[in-house]
């Protein structure tokens, strides 16, 4: 019996959609890419070369690249019939200029060449115009110059684009062409198909945005795309989460499959919902967190309740050694003979790393010697994680006792591990939360908890005992600071806390209970 099935999607990306500045309760940020005008041979000239160089292009001012470029091309005319008709050319050579990035830790873009040249362009007499690539795809390289270390190369590509051309201005216009990223690191900038999902997974937290028609077929897109490429030889598969949902409708299934949420549906965006029902509906079982994440009006065949658990063994929360301590501690700028507060988590509006700050200027009028660690690994499938990371580091202005501690300072599981073991209290003030590991990490090394009053960190504190749960900045500054100024509830806490975890969010009861689930589903048939 093989009980699991790890899948890794691809990773397509493009710089499509728009980002917006929501609220903190309200998340939706999405990347913009820029409309692109070029001139184009009138139709009335012969077949011929042409060479040309346009004025200005201008794109959003609220996306990932912003460009304001003077271009040019060359082109064979191939083709050139009268109206109604086609014309076609030869694109050979494509040139871009003077364009400019926002993405974080970036100062510029060294150069965006167009790659696999020649390509077709073809422009009907209604003025629509498509550029391809025979028997292959266009595909174009950007160069980003980070603030520090190596340029950064990103490679995308897509199998064609659609433009509009205009002969009163003499121009061809294409608006939002997304494209398929091929590699580079997480900071080539957003996608589409992560743009789709992220917006997904606010849209079933809650959020009132919901996906637009093109998020929908790049979705579509994509699942279908990984589920062509997978073979189900298993006894059981399980899919996590609404990004390979619709496996389940699209794959030839020869095991039990189980969908498993790991997020907080209790107030779904209903069109949202609506459609992933028809693909949820078709697993043989769902599994949640929490019984009430599970909302009724899906079918569901079966529905399990197991929440999350943590690895004692891992080097996220194992023993730490002292010589580690010596080795690691200094490596950041923390005095950690006075106060420390911390956060663990991405940077995300759920999250709400804005109100930590703001709990903790609070907590600062109080104990003026606090300081707070802002701890997060910066995803490359989360398209927000930088914007919301901007503007958590932009809330802090330049208070030295703010750190921004994070992988790209070379923060992983161990020093994770140590941060939170030097933490007095722990901050996990979440608006929404699935589980929220943080809490079951922090309690396990007998670090009380202030953490939202939400349905996953309810799972883990009962308020008084472990810590406090707290709905307002107010409440988590108060409840932190009672906690700071008596060592020995910290201790009594934290105790506690541990004792918790052990008897309930441990990984050999998250074991157990799939093999129940794995039980009952094979007695079930």
């Amino acid at each position: 019996m093989r009980p699991y099935v790890g899948f890794s999607p691809t990773t397509p990306q493009s710089a499509a959609g728009c980002r917006t500045e929501p609220p903190v309760s309200l998340p939706i940020a999405q990347t913009a890419s820029p409309a692109a005008t070029a001139a184009a041979d009138p139709p009335e000239e012969p077949p011929g070369t042409a060479s040309r160089h346009q004025g200005l292009c201008t794109g959003p001012n609220d996306g990932a690249v912003r460009v304001a470029n003077t271009r040019g091309f060359s082109a064979t005319v191939t083709a050139n019939p009268p109206a109604p008709g086609t014309a076609t050319a030869s694109l050979t050579q494509q040139s871009f200029s003077n364009c400019t990035i926002n993405v974080a830790f970036t100062t510029g873009i060294r150069s965006i060449s167009v790659d696999n040249l020649p390509y077709t362009v073809s422009i009907n007499s209604n003025g629509t115009v498509t550029v391809s690539k025979s028997g292959g795809s266009l595909q174009t390289t950007v160069v980003i110059i980070p603030s520090f270390g190596s340029d950064i190369k990103c490679v995308y590509t897509v199998t064609s684009i659609t433009g509009t051309a205009s002969n009163t201005d003499r121009s061809i216009s294409f608006v939002n062409q997304q494209f398929t990223k091929l590699s580079g690191p997480g900071t080539c900038f957003s996608n589409a198909f992560f743009t789709a999902t992220k917006t997904m997974h606010n849209g079933l937290q809650g959020s009132d945005v919901g996906l637009t028609p093109d998020m929908e077929a790049t979705y579509r897109h994509f699942n279908e795309l990984n589920a062509a490429s997978f073979q189900d030889e298993y006894d059981y598969v399980i899919i996590h989460d609404p990004q390979p949902a619709p496996f389940a409708t699209l794959c030839e299934r020869k095991g039990r499959w189980i969908w498993r949420c790991h997020i907080d549906l209790t107030s779904p965006n209903p069109s949202v919902l609506r459609l992933l029902a028809p693909h949820l509906e078709a697993y043989d079982a769902a599994v949640f967190s929490a019984r009430e994440y599970a909302p009724p009006t899906v079918q569901f065949p079966r529905i399990y309740v197991n929440p999350p658990a943590i690895d004692p063994t891992s080097p996220k929360n194992r023993h730490v050694y002292r010589e580690e301590l010596e080795t690691i501690l200094p490596r950041f700028d923390v005095d950690f003979d006075r106060p420390v507060i911390s956060q663990v988590g991405r940077f995300d509006p759920w999250k709400d790393p804005l109100g930590v700050i703001d709990a903790y200027r609070l907590v600062k009028k109080k104990i003026p010697k606090v300081q707070l660690l802002l701890v997060a690994s910066m995803a490359r499938d989360d398209p927000e994680g930088w914007l919301w990371f901007e503007r958590s580091v932009r809330h802090a202005g330049n208070d030295p006792d703010i750190h921004f501690l994070t992988d790209l300072r070379g923060v992983g599981a161990l020093e994770v591990n140590v941060l939170q073991r030097q933490t007095d209290v722990s901050i996990a003030k979440s608006l929404r939360e699935g589980f929220g590991l943080i809490v079951s990490e922090s309690l396990w090394k007998s670090v009380p908890v202030v953490g939202g009053d939400v349905t996953g960190i309810r799972l883990q504190i009962k308020d008084g005992r472990h810590g406090y749960l707290v709905s307002s900045v107010k409440e988590c500054a108060d409840r932190t600071i009672e906690l700071l100024r008596s060592p020995a509830k910290r201790k009594t806490m934290g105790k506690a806390g541990r004792e918790r975890v052990r008897k309930h969010f441990l990984i050999t009861r998250y074991l157990r209970e799939y093999l129940r689930i794995f039980s009952d589903l094979a007695a079930g048939s």
